[in-house]
């Protein structure tokens, strides 16, 4: 018989689905291992103890992320209304935009996954009190009544009372505060959850042993060693019990491993099937672990917003960004004659000027839209006179309106008195009658007549102002008067 020898492609197909085999098997042990932590209705409760703090604090990074752009924010948005520069507000206010754009969206990820993980930790904590109940009724021991009653029934009956006591020994005991944590060498892996042994409320009573009551007769009668007996009708039959009669009381050590279930969180290890449908049985009045099972998938489920920090950025990623591109557009007159800011080729000028503006090399950005800002220094007003804060401080209190509206007054007041500098554009009353009427061949610009709108009208000129003295802006320069920024959304 002639052997195949493998030739080297075959052999590295053979070491492939080897190491493809092993590596499944090594995932699905992982999830069976998480499964096996919990041993007893002690592992339990410190297993769940623990998922509670994790689930927690599950989305600290993200809070500390929206809570860093809520502060930059607030940044920008102080540094935009107190700036003279028209370009540099521009700027400043694209970034407050940018980051109110981000956090709003960060923030509702958050709520709905705080509220999942809120959920999963009250029935984390109902749990916890059925496991610490369950843990000190396991150690319950049945033990005869010796209370004084009088006997009841005539002589042909006899009365027995029993008691339960506590003082057993349990087949567990919870973590103390000095103990070691049992999951140090092999800490809980919330992403390896397919199924929990959760204790079923239902099943609680199996988790006592059963206690033998053996009765000394005082002569014989009683049934044989090995007599299969199931009633106490049976086992008593027979047996003469005289006054020198005794009863010892034995309970076997409890099982606290009886009463639980290995219950389904996820459908399965790759968790493509959704809480919703996983548990789409379990409602209010399912068992109470059911419902845990619920709330855990729910919780480690929920979907957490993705963050990217801002310090980071660089002019290049701002200029990549198709709202960074349109704010600027927007907000700076040298590019909003851009009709389409997503096309490269018209937008080019507007990201180069974004990529050189906010800083090309990295921590530019950071050093000169953040931390210089924050060491800045801006004049506010909170009561008779004007004083001057440090950025920072304002940015951590509620100063930053008066801060802004303190800056846009002074705007304000400088702008007035701009426009009383430059009187309307009038024109010439004479030139009106004459300009008045006549066709387009007839209306010439030396006779100060401009045909507009279909019919010829006087040249509009510009008067001094009140001071009498000649119009200083001129032909080739203009006076910008700058519209207030809209206060009402820069407090908000």
């Amino acid at each position: 018989m002639t052997q195949h020898r493998l030739t080297t492609t075959e052999r590295n197909l053979v070491f492939v689905l080897a190491a493809v085999l092993a590596s499944q098997r090594a995932a699905a042990d992982a999830f069976t291992t998480e499964t096996n932590k919990i041993k007893d209705i002690c592992t339990e409760h410190e297993y769940l103890k623990q998922l509670k703090n994790k689930i927690a604090t599950a989305t600290t990074a993200e809070t500390e992320a929206v809570n860093e752009l809520h502060h930059l924010r607030k940044l920008w948005r102080t540094k935009a209304g107190t700036t003279q520069d028209h370009r540099r507000r521009c700027l400043l206010l694209a970034l407050e935009a940018d980051a109110e754009a981000e956090m709003v969206a960060a923030q509702a990820q958050l709520k709905s996954a705080h509220a999942k993980s809120k959920a999963a930790e009250l029935e984390i904590s109902k749990q916890l009190g059925r496991l610490e109940t369950a843990m000190a009724t396991a150690k319950f021991t049945i033990a005869e009544d010796t209370t004084s009653r009088a006997a009841q029934g005539g002589a042909g009956n006899a009365e027995l009372y029993f008691v339960l006591k506590t003082g057993g020994g349990g087949d567990c005991e919870p973590r103390g505060t000095s103990d070691p944590d049992p999951f140090q060498a092999d800490p809980l892996k919330p992403d390896k959850i397919t199924n929990l042994k959760l204790t079923n409320l239902a099943k609680l009573h199996e988790n006592n042993g059963e206690t033998a009551v053996t009765i000394t007769a005082s002569s014989s009668g009683c049934p044989a060693d090995g007599t299969s007996l199931a009633s106490t009708q049976q086992r008593l039959a027979n047996c003469n019990i005289g006054a020198g009669g005794a009863a010892t009381f034995a309970t076997t050590r409890s099982k606290t491993t009886a009463a639980q279930e290995t219950t389904a969180v996820f459908k399965e290890n790759a968790r493509t099937t959704s809480c919703q449908n996983t548990h789409a049985a379990t409602n209010d009045a399912s068992p109470a672990h059911k419902k845990l099972a619920k709330k855990i998938c729910e919780a480690l489920e929920a979907k957490r917003p993705t963050i990217t920090a801002m310090r980071t950025y660089t002019g290049q990623t701002l200029a990549d960004k198709s709202s960074t591109r349109k704010l600027i557009r927007n907000c700076d007159p040298t590019f909003q004659s851009i009709d389409d800011t997503d096309d490269n080729a018209k937008a080019k000028e507007l990201t180069d000027y974004i990529k050189k503006a906010y800083g090309e090399s990295p921590n530019d950005f950071s050093k000169n839209f953040i931390e210089t800002l924050e060491n800045q220094n801006v004049q506010t007003r909170q009561g008779k006179n004007g004083e001057s804060k440090k950025v920072s401080d304002l940015i951590a209190s509620i100063a930053i309106g008066p801060a802004i509206t303190h800056s846009e007054g002074q705007r304000i007041q400088r702008e007035l008195e701009a426009e009383k500098k430059v009187a309307p554009a009038t024109a010439d009353s004479k030139n009106e009658e004459k300009c008045k009427g006549k066709p387009v061949g007839e209306c010439k610009d030396e006779d100060g007549c401009v045909f507009k709108e279909g019919k010829c009208v006087a040249k509009v000129k510009a008067e001094a102002g009140t001071d009498d003295k000649k119009n200083t802006t001129g032909s080739n320069s203009f006076l910008i008067n700058k519209t207030p920024l809209w206060l009402a959304v820069l407090l908000f």
